[in-house]
């Protein structure tokens, strides 16, 4: 992965949005699940949701 997807990657968690990331390995940290997405193996994290109140 190159510097300009560490930044996409980076500014979507921080908005809080659900990401995919394509291939192996598995991107590090906790939440990641597998998830293909038109035929194509990869890794997704959903947002995580905070409290409504």
């Amino acid at each position: 992965m190159g510097p300009g997807s560490s930044l996409a990657l980076r500014l979507a968690l921080e908005a809080r949005l659900p990401v995919w990331v394509a291939g192996e390995p598995r991107p590090q940290g906790p939440g990641w699940v597998p998830l293909a997405l038109a035929g194509v193996p990869g890794w997704a994290l959903p947002p995580v949701q905070g409290g409504l109140f």
